[in-house]
């Protein structure tokens, strides 16, 4: 070639993971380009790459490094518009202060942080699509409206312990995987009830193995850890009442049966993907009182 290009990847360099490592890569003869030369990360013509020799240094770009392929990726992501959707501003929840959008939010499992235009954008989206899934790239990212861009869904990427790991998945919202119907603030009655009478239901299931109960509680959006004995109840109480909700109290955390005494209902708690901390709950009610969710699914 004219310009030879000299190969190093980022995954020889102390950190690999940061976007700051690829300066220590960066090698003079390949800042050098021509009018027909392109950026790999920017996907336009070199002289109009700001990074091209410094910053990030995309000169070095190339496609078989992680990292260039995540930048290259996250770039196509748009950007914020730095605007407040105000268009949505005459939706019902939208002179409800913040607090209780982020109530309706935990309760159904999303995002919470941002200004309040921002927390619209997302109520708006869960109740005409449904709430988000996590990534189906990364698998533990939570997907998110895209700020400024209600119409695209990405992923905001995930902490792994000891640091954040980034991720580029980015697709339209009418595409992004769903977990369900919005769980709407005054949906709380029993509406999920299948007729059925626990000791039918007991006999009907007692004698399904492990992994079979778990498959219906995962079906159901029920907790699926404990002994034979806690499943088989959470079954039970689910056939003759419906699925269980999120908890009123703390709108994080997913209501069950106590496993000591099944005409109780409790919250274990959440964990906190924002602070990073298991937030405990003491909430719980009879079986009859608690909140439900939709139909119970065989």
């Amino acid at each position: 070639p004219f310009h030879p290009f000299v190969l190093k990847n980022i995954g020889e360099t102390e950190a690999p993971r940061s976007a700051i490592a690829i300066q220590k890569t960066f090698t003079k003869s390949n800042a050098i380009h021509c009018p027909k030369c392109f950026c790999f990360v920017c996907d336009e013509p070199a002289e109009n790459c700001s990074q091209w020799n410094s910053g990030e240094y995309h000169c070095n770009a190339h496609k078989d490094e992680p990292v260039w392929e995540l930048r290259r990726d996250q770039n196509k992501i748009p950007a914020p518009t730095n605007k407040a959707s105000y268009q949505y501003i005459d939706t019902p929840h939208a002179k409800e202060k913040v607090v209780e959008l982020k109530k309706i939010l935990r309760q159904n499992g999303q995002h919470v942080t941002g200004r309040k235009a921002v927390l619209l954008e997302r109520i708006q989206d869960g109740e005409k699509y449904g709430r988000l899934d996590s990534c189906p790239e990364c698998s533990q990212g939570r997907l998110k409206v895209h700020e400024g861009a209600i119409d695209t869904i990405i992923c905001p990427g995930y902490f792994d312990g000891e640091d954040v790991v980034h991720c580029g998945y980015c697709c339209s919202a009418d595409e992004a995987p769903r977990k369900g119907l919005w769980i709407r603030p005054a949906h709380s009655a029993n509406a999920g009830k299948a007729n059925m009478s626990p000791q039918k239901a007991r006999v009907m299931f007692e004698k399904c193995n492990i992994t079979q109960m778990k498959d219906i509680l995962h079906r159901n959006g029920q907790h699926v850890t404990g002994q034979k004995k806690e499943l088989l109840e959470r079954i039970v109480d689910g056939c003759v009442n419906g699925p269980l909700s999120n908890c009123p109290t703390c709108c994080a955390g997913r209501l069950k049966v106590h496993p000591n005494e099944i005409s109780l209902v409790i919250c274990p708690g959440s964990f906190d993907l924002t602070r990073r901390t298991f937030e405990s709950c003491n909430f719980r009610c009879s079986e009859k009182e608690a909140p439900r969710e939709g139909a119970w699914k065989m």
